[in-house]
C-alpha cells in the first residue's frame, strides 16, 4: 500500500532559540523525538539542525527480525533468512511513501534513522559475538514533525507530514510549545558504582600503543 505524505510548512525566525532547547521543550511533549545538531556554523552547506518528533511509521531490525508499521496501523514482521532481506525491506518502507516534488530533496520529508556496527552481519558475511543488545541494529522513522534550524541565516522551518489533508494542522501548537519558556530538567544519580572494563595496566598499554603508532605516522 502506498502512502502519500502532504507537507505543511511554516518559517520563523530562530535567533532567540538553539536546537538543545527546542528539543528539551520537545521530548516530553512528543516521545521518541531525536536531535540531529550540526556544528558546522560558518557555511550554509553544513548549518542545519534538525528536531523531529511523533513517528508516524517505523522500519526496525533487532534480534534478525524486521518489524515495520504504518500510520493507518498496520505492522508486519519478517524473519531474516538471507543477507538480502534488511535492505531490500528497508527499500519497500521507503517506497511506501510518496512525498511531494518538492519534498523529494528536503529534510522535511522525514525519514531519519541509524544503523549499528552491528548491522555489518546483515549485509556481509561476517560474524560477530552480540553480548548486549540494548537497541535495535537498524531503526528508521517517518516523524510527523521536522524541526530545521538554520544557523547561516538563522531560520526556523516548521514541516509537518500527514497521510490525510483533512488531518487538522498541529503547527501552531508545536510553535506554541518551542516559543515557551518552559522545559522540563531532571536529576540523576547512579544506581551502580562506575567501573571499567580494562585495568589499569591494560589502559596504560592500551596509550602505550597508540604512542607507538603515532611516532610511526600511521595516524591522522
Amino acid at each position: 500500500m502506498k502512502y502519500t505524505l502532504t507537507t505543511r510548512s511554516k518559517k520563523l525566525l530562530a535567533d532567540t532559540l538553539t536546537p538543545v532547547n527546542i528539543y528539551l521543550k520537545l521530548r516530553d511533549v512528543f516521545a521518541g523525538s531525536i536531535l540531529l545538531e550540526s556544528s558546522d556554523y560558518h557555511g550554509h552547506e553544513n548549518s542545519l539542525s534538525l528536531i523531529c518528533c511523533q513517528p508516524i511509521a517505523t522500519f526496525q531490525v533487532k534480534d534478525a527480525v524486521v518489524t515495520t508499521t504504518y500510520p493507518d496501523n498496520s505492522s508486519a514482521v519478517e524473519n531474516l533468512t538471507s543477507k538480502s532481506q534488511v535492505l531490500s525491506a528497508l527499500d519497500r518502507f521507503r517506497n511506501a511513501f510518496d512525498v511531494e516534488e518538492t519534498q523529494k530533496n528536503s529534510a522535511a520529508k522525514g525519514l531519519f534513522g541509524y544503523m549499528t556496527y552491528d548491522a555489518v552481519r546483515h549485509f556481509e558475511d561476517i560474524e560477530l559475538t552480540i553480548t548486549n543488545k540494548l537497541i535495535p541494529d537498524v531503526l528508521y522513522k517517518v516523524f510527523r514533525y521536522v524541526i530545521v534550524v538554520d544557523h547561516f541565516s538563522n531560520e526556523l522551518m516548521l514541516h509537518e507530514n500527514v497521510v490525510s489533508e483533512s488531518e487538522p494542522s498541529g503547527l501552531e501548537k508545536l510553535e506554541k510549545i518551542i516559543y515557551s519558556n518552559r522545559f522540563s530538567t531532571f536529576s540523576f544519580h547512579s544506581g551502580e558504582e562506575e567501573k571499567s572494563n580494562l585495568t589499569n595496566e591494560q589502559y596504560v598499554d592500551m596509550v602505550k600503543e597508540g604512542i607507538r603508532h603515532c611516532h610511526r605516522g600511521d595516524v591522522f
